[in-house]
């Protein structure tokens, strides 16, 4: 059966994910260099940008603004390819990721300071970096002046809300409330919550794929029919089982529509 196809409007969300059993998915400097020129590369395709973003060992976490109700294909691509790049990286085999991503649309732009706080803060509270001065694997330093701001980082909400990146330092390096990022960790437990609630009262079902349905005379032809039900949010697995393909050559074919 189709996996539960999610629906995101355009907006602003808080995307985050971690790897399977919470076990370390960035080893090295390298993996992190991938995972950032990924989704940078994919930004200009997807018509995405990002308002911060945070790296830790086992996860990340961005705040991402969409222009397209797409946000399931960017994340699709940002997770499959890194797995598919760790896998072969690593000579190992499986899921990697803990699940598909979390996602948390805030219409609310009242919280956009605290989410952002809270993300620069997450590579000091998990303990990867003693201080994000000296950390590239999140958008601090580029949020401050210390590096060149990303293409995909420069219409940051942040921008608007200070005239300098003097301001901007001081704002991200004002003592920490602990408590306040608990606060903020609960808030995005509560609506996490109730987003997944949502999710389950509507179950928006895809139909399933009638192999008497699928009219192609070519392989080409054929690939281009399970690109495009693919975005449309049918799984690998599906889509193998119905072409009567291996999932690998099934991968292998999505990859070339990027």
């Amino acid at each position: 059966m189709p996996r539960e196809k999610r629906i995101h409007k355009v907006g602003i969300y808080h995307v985050f994910n971690r790897g399977v059993g919470q076990r370390q998915i960035f080893a090295k400097h390298e993996d992190r260099l991938f995972f950032i020129e990924n989704f940078r590369r994919l930004s200009k395709h997807f018509d995405f940008f990002l308002h911060s973003y945070a790296l830790v060992s086992n996860g990340y976490n961005m705040l991402i603004q969409t222009n397209r109700d797409n946000l399931s294909q960017i994340m699709k691509n940002i997770n499959g390819r890194y797995a598919h790049y760790y896998n072969r990286q690593y000579n190992r085999k499986g899921h990697l990721w803990e699940g598909r991503f979390k996602s948390i649309l805030f219409e609310d732009h009242s919280f956009l300071l605290d989410i952002i706080t809270y993300i620069e803060y997450l590579p000091i509270q998990s303990g990867v970096a003693s201080s994000r001065m000296f950390y590239n694997y999140s958008s601090y330093r580029q949020l401050v002046g210390l590096d060149e701001t990303l293409p995909l980082l420069q219409n940051s909400y942040i921008f608007k809300m200070f005239n300098s990146h003097t301001q901007i330092k001081d704002f991200l390096d004002a003592p920490v409330d602990i408590e306040r990022i608990y606060r903020i960790q609960i808030l995005l437990k509560k609506l996490t919550i109730q987003k997944n609630r949502e999710a389950k009262e509507s179950k928006p079902m895809l139909p399933m794929i009638q192999p008497s349905d699928l009219k192609y005379k070519t392989k080409s032809e054929r690939n281009n029919i399970i690109q495009s039900l693919y975005k449309k949010g049918y799984t690998q697995t599906s889509l193998a089982k119905t072409f009567m393909l291996s999932q690998q050559a099934v991968s292998k074919i999505i990859r070339e529509a990027f």
